[in-house]
């Protein structure tokens, strides 16, 4: 099922717009050109993600510091902090994978699939 969010001449570049559906709050954002959606909370510390830093291709919360990939959602283990890969075993916290929607633009409207 796809959902509107809104007109895609709405967004900024790297400023995320918060969309409400059915209980759910999911974070929509334009970033390097691509839409991507995926939900606000971290699903480590339960951060708020809107708030969170954005660059190449990630989203990094500022609750731990954790980044995910918002293509896909997986955490990028690369980027970690020395402090959390210290005292964290690699794979559990890899079980932590954000929810992502797929995201849709049909004409200049952008909608996101929900199954």
């Amino acid at each position: 099922m796809l959902v509107k969010v809104r007109n895609k001449d709405e967004f900024q570049d790297s400023v995320p717009f918060v969309f409400s559906h059915e209980g759910f709050e999911i974070v929509v954002l334009l970033h390097i050109k691509e839409f991507y959606a995926f939900n606000k909370d971290c699903p480590h510390a339960k951060g708020d993600l809107s708030k969170g830093r954005f660059e190449n291709g990630s989203v990094t919360c500022l609750n731990h510091g954790l980044q995910f990939y918002l293509c896909n959602g997986n955490i990028n283990t690369d980027e970690l902090d020395e402090d959390i890969t210290d005292n964290i075993d690699l794979e559990i916290l890899n079980k932590y994978v954000l929810k992502t929607y797929t995201v849709v633009a049909i004409n200049n409207d952008i909608y996101i699939e929900f199954p």
